[in-house]
């Protein structure tokens, strides 16, 4: 897209335009009267980031003609991304009439544009609709709204890919938390190695949390940020200061780059479980003995379908702090370790044979031979059937 519209479409639908300005978008664009905006935002860039560094710029490639291609009408909607490193695409979507604008297909189309972008990156995206606006000139910057807030609300709302903001509306409601005795209750069942209890209280808790409606969620992640500051004293006077605080900045950071509700579950009963492990392994130190168990658990099982929670399963840890020994111990996380390791064994494994690389990549641990192909690519800067061919060993003379 050319840049100077990039930037005009960008200032129409945040702040809006003059009506020359518009009117030169409405030459460009065939813009109708009747419209709606419609974000979609890439929710857990870092995971992309790690694994494959130059891949965003892919994605942010792929999702415009992948929307208008299942909208089949590329000249009804308009994306764009206002800024080179921006993580949200914005669509526009236009038509004559009201009942055109968001109608049943085009939801189904919205869907299926979510289902194939996460399959396809395995990451989590979220798509927002704004409400349909009679005057799209005008009134963009609040269907935009809307569709921001949207996007937000799929946080809580599961599997739902697409979040139309007319049908979540009604539900939004502002809310206070007092986690007084909460704080009290986490504190006791950690010092006393109560798992069972603390497990069913925090479901008890996350169940209350949505009984009102659907919170913010910033102010509902900030919330739950405090919780656990609360309950860290609890295990303070195991760890010398500086490790006390890094426990804390890994917490704070895991639930900020959740994707998700149930992610958000997940990551608190890892920080719950970290600190029951902190409070039962303070007598000795056996962050070395982790660390080469775990690494043969890698060595072992590299070519099944293993993460940090089997791990961490296997070894009686949190994922939280298993990822904590890892890390300070080897230097990289568990993830880049585990896909570095598996890369090695690809590359010998092209070096060694004529194996099929759809064949190397399962052998590997990898079920998605594409997926083999974007990692691989990002680390060593060539394709596996190119590396093969670089490195391929001279034949012996007849």
């Amino acid at each position: 897209m050319n840049a100077y519209y990039g930037h005009l479409l960008g200032e129409w639908v945040r702040n809006g335009v003059t009506v020359e300005k518009y009117r030169k978008l409405q030459r460009q664009y065939s813009l109708e009267p009747w419209g709606a905006v419609i974000v979609t935002r890439i929710e857990d860039s870092a995971a992309a980031g790690d694994l494959y560094p130059n891949g965003l710029e892919d994605i942010r490639g792929a999702m415009p003609g992948m929307l208008a291609e299942l909208l089949r009408s590329p000249d009804r909607v308009v994306s764009f991304f206002p800024s080179k490193h921006e993580l949200t695409m914005i669509s526009v979507i236009t038509e004559k009439q009201s009942d055109g604008v968001i109608t049943s297909s085009v939801l189904g189309a919205l869907e299926e544009y979510g289902r194939r972008l996460s399959a396809m990156y395995q990451l989590s995206f979220a798509v927002g609709v704004g409400n349909v606006r009679t005057n799209l000139f005008r009134e963009a910057a609040d269907s935009y709204t809307e569709a921001l807030e949207a996007a937000d609300f799929r946080f809580f709302l599961g599997d739902d890919r697409v979040v139309v903001y007319a049908a979540i509306s009604g539900r939004i409601v502002p809310q206070h938390y007092n986690f007084q005795k909460d704080e009290e209750l986490f504190r006791e069942y950690i010092r006393t190695d109560k798992a069972d209890l603390l497990l069913k209280h925090m479901d008890d808790l996350f169940s209350r949390f949505l009984e009102n409606g659907l919170p913010c969620r910033e102010q509902w992640i900030k919330s739950l940020i405090q919780l656990v500051f609360h309950i860290a004293p609890a295990v303070q006077g195991f760890l010398g200061e500086e490790a006390y605080h890094r426990v804390l900045q890994t917490a704070e950071g895991s639930l900020m780059a959740c994707v998700s509700f149930k992610d958000c579950r997940v990551q608190f009963l890892g920080i719950l479980r970290e600190f029951m492990a902190i409070v039962q392994n303070s007598r000795g130190n056996k962050h070395a003995e982790v660390t080469e168990r775990c690494l043969g658990y890698i060595e072992t099982h590299f070519s099944e379908d293993i993460s940090l929670e089997h791990a961490a399963n296997l070894l009686f840890f949190s994922p939280n702090y298993l990822s904590i020994i890892f890390k300070s111990r080897l230097g990289v996380s568990f993830t880049k370790y585990l896909s570095d390791f598996r890369l090695e064994k690809a590359v010998q494994l092209l070096k060694a044979g004529d194996m099929k690389v759809y064949e190397i990549a399962g052998k590997v641990g990898y079920r998605d031979e594409k997926y083999f192909y974007r990692v691989f690519k990002a680390k060593y800067g060539c394709t596996p059937d190119e590396y093969r061919k670089r490195n391929a060993s001279p034949l012996p003379p007849s």
